[in-house]
Order: structure tokens, then sequence, then C-alpha cells
């Protein structure tokens, strides 16, 4: 909860500070704003709170609302401003032309893109035109984060195992079934970057990021998971049980690290083989692999063997 604070400087002049911390958490980093008067001070405090104890939307810090915004309705227009309105911008044929013209990212990574957007962004907010800041607001953002999170389900099919076998569950019918933590992330992350990139624009598009601060679900499930590491003796009962033909290449990603994308691709130039002298006295060959190549997946869904970088 956000609190009022009354002081007296040596000027003699009485000043209010609404005071908070970051997500109204103890460990969320402490906030203030100065007012002249208490009235003022209660405003703000009340959207300090709706605003799940965030700095509030448009507010700028020691100045007060930015030019043109008015809390609970939005931007004022300009009587005087006889221009005509700016084209709309639709979401869909933004992001598509953004990601077109991304720079640093591979194919694969764009086509990756795309694929994300056609299938979970643009059937949601496709038609949004991003100059309407009221059309695409942060509780836009967080219906559709809790939908991916909970999915839709099939209204037809009341259970897609009807009689499951024992030890299962009944399993509902999906029109799209409920995502992972994890993939929310990155599809949050997409609607994110494509929103900043709208803010970023010469002139902007809209003045601010309706997907910042969203509150994503947690992942607990995946960061609890431990890695499992295998003694050697372990790694030896593994690979002798193994089929002859794969010990060889199972020994080497133990020993080496490497991918298998990487492994398959190495040639015969890539192998050097050093002679040297152990403690002993004993002469010994030992083996340098050079990681030059690896297979690649491409934007039709083909894999090439690329250079790495």
């Amino acid at each position: 909860m956000a609190t009022i604070n009354q002081r007296t400087p040596a000027d003699g002049r009485t000043r209010y500070w609404v005071k908070w911390r970051l997500g109204g958490t103890r460990s969320g980093a402490p906030q203030s704003e100065p007012f002249d008067t208490h009235a003022d001070a209660h405003t703000f405090k009340l959207h300090v709170e709706a605003a799940g104890h965030h700095w509030p939307e448009n507010w700028i810090r020691r100045q007060g609302w930015a030019q043109g915004w008015v809390p609970g309705h939005g931007w004022a227009k300009s009587d005087e401003d006889d221009e005509p309105e700016d084209e709309p911008v639709l979401f869909a044929d933004f992001a598509r032309e953004l990601i077109d013209s991304m720079t640093g990212i591979e194919e694969r990574t764009r086509a990756d893109y795309h694929r994300e957007l056609e299938l979970h962004l643009i059937p949601h907010f496709g038609q949004v035109n991003l100059r309407d800041v009221t059309q695409l607001k942060p509780k836009d953002v967080r219906a559709w984060v809790n939908r991916l999170r909970t999915g839709t389900p099939d209204p037809t099919a009341s259970y897609r195992t009807p009689n499951p076998s024992r030890g299962r569950r009944k399993e509902p019918g999906w029109l799209r079934k409920p995502l992972s933590p994890k993939f929310i992330h990155n599809l949050h992350g997409l609607l994110f970057s494509i929103c900043a990139a709208a803010v970023r624009e010469d002139p902007p598009v809209r003045p601010s990021n309706p997907a910042a601060r969203t509150r994503l679900p947690r992942a607990d499930n995946e960061a609890d998971t431990e890695m499992c590491f295998l003694t050697r003796e372990e790694f030896t009962l593994l690979r002798d049980s193994m089929h002859p033909d794969v010990r060889d290449m199972v020994e080497v990603f133990v020993r080496t690290g490497m991918r298998y994308s990487e492994l398959t691709a190495l040639q015969v130039r890539d192998v050097t083989f050093t002679p040297a002298i152990d403690p002993d006295g004993h002469q010994q060959v030992r083996g340098h692999l050079d990681v030059r190549r690896a297979w690649k997946r491409g934007p039709n869904n083909t894999f090439e063997v690329r250079t790495e970088d």
C-alpha cells in the first residue's frame, strides 16, 4: 500500500510525499513523488495503487501527467488541430514488416518469428490500430497472456479421452491447448519487441508500450529441475551397453561437449593427431577436433551444413 508523508523543509513550505515499493512487495525498489497539496498527493496515491504499485501510465516524474493525457480517459484531442488524422497502422502489417527487416538473426529464426506471429499474435491483435492507444492497453495484454495460460476448451468435445486407461486423467478437448510458461515468455517477448519498435519509430507510432511490466506465469517446475551428472563408472556402464557402432560417438560427446549437429558435420580435415609423451615416458597420440561447421535448420524446415560463426 502507498503512503503519504508530510514534510516541512527549511523554507517552511509543507510538502506531501507519496511513497511505495514497486509491485507492492517488500523486495520492490522504494519509490516516491512530492506534491504541494494533500489532495494532489492522495489522488496520485490512488493511481499508484490502481497501477499495481507501479508508476501510473504516462506520468512524468517530478513533472506530472504527460501533456494531453487525461487519467481515466486517454489522450485529449486538440480542437485547433484541423489536419487529417494519420493513417491507421495495423498490428499485423507493422509486425510482419518489422520481422522482415530485422538484422543480425538467422533466416530460420526469422521464419520462427513469423510462425509464432501468425499462430498466436495476429489472431488476437492483427486488426489493432497501433496509433489508437485505446485499442491496445496493458489489460488487453494481460487478458491475452491469461488466455495462453488457460487455453481454449472445445465446447463440442467435453473430453478428448472419455475413458482413459488406469493412471491417466481425463483430458479435455481443446481448440487451443494451454501453453507452457516458457513459451508464453517467448511470445510475450515478441509482442514486447513489436510494441517497443512502434514506440521507437520516427515519428513514434504510439507513445508507450502496453506490454511493459506484464506479470508473466512462473516456470516453477522448469526452474526446480536439477541437472543430473553421471559418474565415470556410470558412463562406462552406459557406453558398454550400447551398440558398438555408436560407442565412439558417445565417447566424443562426453569428452568434448559437442552438439550432435556439430559432431555429424565433422570432416577428416577437422581431426588432428599430435604425438605426445606421458609422465611415464610412454609415447601417446592425442587428438584435436576443430569445430568449423554444423547442421542448421533452414526456413523451409530442411537441414544444410553451414560454417559456424
